[in-house]
């Protein structure tokens, strides 16, 4: 569906501008009613609040509970939930995660910032910040900007490749495929990795396969650049490589959403890029770095999912504690189902 690929539709839409704005008292139940139903593993993960974590759990291990759990006990424990940023991959996942949380911890899940790394980098970052320097120097007004998606990229990019690009190596381009969305794509990638286009260009080797073409990227890139401030648009790489960029030169800025999000936790963790982990890192001063997922598989490896983002995890925050769930449910199930027919089957 559409909802499923737009990284901007916030699914929790109400949330106070800080904890300061809502008296809280947290909900009355015991941790160990509302974890009774977690297995050994999941419920130490769930029960672990403070410093780094890391929670492996293969397919059908309940990585999903375990996490819910763990914010739902951090409600239960009198953590402001003004104070807990979740950050998912697609709007899905955030939406099955606030209607699960909604039955634990009734309406207290509405004040977690929760959706897709895009939709609270946007607006927990650049709309709250619109007269950083950054931004300015960027030549990005915050008032106005709008978001480019897929179609309006490649409509700004096909402008770039005419400005850029000179009859002959248009018709080289066009001879050769390499159309508005393939420059696009390598230039996501590249931005997934922290590049701007003097760094892209720095990585472009001579006597490569792919020398020429990525020679046109880099110069269509600049012209691609001032298209989106021409229309004061931002695609979806921009909102990440900005607001890395934005916390990276104001310290002040990234302290600051350190201090209202002072826990944080991010599912499908394997499949994070660079440049959305040095995010993290930067709002994460406070150490509280939940990471979730299957460390085994990576489904975004295409949108530049760097699996070494783990080990950076490992090395650059204190005392990881890692949590592996093993005990695989769903295939469990799937015996039970599979001997249950063949039971059935033979007393006919």
């Amino acid at each position: 569906s559409s909802n499923e690929y737009n990284p901007l539709v916030d699914v929790f839409e109400q949330q106070p501008e800080s904890s300061e704005q809502m008296s809280y008292s947290a909900p009355v139940r015991s941790i160990d009613e509302i974890n009774a139903t977690l297995n050994d593993q999941q419920k130490a993960a769930a029960e672990h609040l403070e410093g780094a974590v890391l929670i492996n759990a293969g397919a059908g291990a309940g990585k999903t509970k375990t996490m819910i759990h763990r914010v739902a006990t951090m409600i239960y424990s009198g953590i402001p939930p003004t104070n807990i940023m979740l950050l998912t991959f697609t709007n899905k996942a955030a939406g099955e995660i606030k209607d699960r949380l909604q039955g634990m911890v009734g309406d207290h899940a509405q004040y977690i910032c929760s959706g897709t790394f895009h939709s609270i980098v946007f607006r927990q970052i650049l709309q709250k910040y619109p007269d950083s320097t950054t931004l300015t120097d960027l030549g990005v007004n915050m008032e106005q900007a709008t978001i480019l998606d897929e179609d309006d990229s490649v409509d700004v990019m096909k402008d770039a490749m005419k400005a850029a690009l000179d009859p002959d190596e248009l018709k080289v381009a066009k001879d050769e495929g390499w159309t508005p969305s393939r420059i696009l794509k390598v230039m996501n990638f590249a931005r997934a990795h922290g590049q701007d286009r003097h760094a892209f260009r720095r990585t472009i080797n001579p006597g490569d396969p792919d020398e020429l073409f990525h020679q046109f990227v880099e110069k269509c890139w600049g012209d691609y650049d001032k298209g989106c401030r021409a229309v004061n648009g931002i695609d979806f790489s921009d909102i990440l490589v900005f607001a890395d960029k934005m916390l990276k030169q104001e310290p002040a800025i990234a302290d600051e959403v350190s201090r209202q999000f002072k826990y944080v936790i991010v599912d499908e963790a394997q499949d994070t890029n660079p440049v959305q982990y040095s995010i993290v890192k930067k709002v994460c001063t406070h150490n509280n770095l939940g990471f979730v997922g299957d460390f085994r598989q990576s489904i975004y490896r295409f949108n530049g999912a760097e699996p070494r983002v783990l080990e950076y995890f490992k090395k650059e925050f204190n005392n990881v504690k890692t949590y592996e769930i093993e005990t695989n449910y769903r295939s469990k199930k799937l015996i039970t189902d599979r001997k249950s027919t063949r039971l059935n089957s033979s007393h006919k």
